[in-house]
């Protein structure tokens, strides 16, 4: 209530990602928010992202007087990494890939490779993702998910070093979270 300040609703709708709108159709108020994550926090984010364990629901809800529809229930993400396979690059060329990731791809998979769960975490790419990767960096062969071709921008040799690098760090965090040694690293 604007007067007395008493709540007269609530609904948990998860994450705003803007301020809501209130529109009429026919005499009927209708209050519109888009909900889900995004902005800059969804391409970090880390370890937080994926503890949390819900993928990310995106939409637009509009609310009114009497309304009866319910929220589906969230999505709960149960994967679990897949073991890497090892990096088998020079020092040189880790840290070429490193310095080319930067460059070009940190802007949506995140600064260092902790994305927000929006893009998808390199560190997580399965194996047949590694094995299309010169087709999906510079090939464009994603385009249609939003990963459009680099190749205006990279050589295969970048493409490499930056796959090599994600290799790297993906044993890194592997060994963090799984107490067994990977073969090779």
């Amino acid at each position: 209530d604007a007067y007395t300040g008493e709540e007269l609703w609530s609904s948990y709708t998860g994450n705003a990602a803007a301020a809501p709108i209130s529109y009429a159709i026919d005499g009927e108020q209708y209050i519109a928010i888009a909900q889900g994550f995004g902005g800059g926090y969804a391409a970090e984010g880390g370890p937080v992202a994926h503890d949390w364990k819900i993928r990310n629901m995106s939409r637009v809800m509009a609310f009114k007087l009497g309304g009866k529809a319910e929220l589906p229930p969230p999505r709960v993400d149960n994967r679990e990494m897949p073991r890497p396979a090892p990096a088998t690059a020079d020092a040189a060329t880790l840290e070429r890939g490193e310095s080319v990731y930067h460059r070009h791809c940190g802007y949506c998979h995140g600064d260092g490779l902790r994305t927000g769960g929006v893009t998808p975490d390199l560190r997580w790419s399965s194996g047949q993702t590694h094995e299309m990767w010169q087709d999906i960096v510079l090939g464009g062969v994603l385009r249609e998910r939003g990963m459009v071709s680099f190749s205006a921008y990279l050589t295969p040799d970048d493409a490499e070093a930056i796959r090599q690098y994600v290799l790297a760090e993906a044993n890194r965090l592997y060994l963090e979270t799984h107490p067994e040694p990977v073969a090779g690293n």
